[in-house]
């Protein structure tokens, strides 16, 4: 798989996205989901890539009513990092 991001961007943005999942058990966005010093831009950006890479570790759903943009976690993305993430 080629990208412009490394392996450990990707893991730490699906391991982001499962804590997320976790504790607020809900659909998420980039703003919330960015570590604190990442651009927010690029969080987004890799977070489209992502989705449209493979639904099964992030699945986009759209706007919401506040005209965000929404993924939330794929059905595939626990099993991949239990296994050790991208590898």
């Amino acid at each position: 798989m080629k990208t412009q991001y490394t392996i450990k961007e990707l893991n730490a943005l699906i391991l982001a996205c499962i804590e997320f999942t976790d504790r607020a058990g809900e659909d998420f966005y980039a703003e919330i989901i960015a570590p604190e010093g990442v651009s927010q831009d690029q969080v987004r950006r890799m977070m489209d890539w992502v989705a449209e890479t493979d639904k099964g570790l992030l699945e986009y759903r759209g706007f919401g009513n506040d005209n965000i943009e929404y993924c939330r976690l794929g059905l595939d993305a626990r099993q991949m990092m239990s296994n050790g993430g991208l590898t």
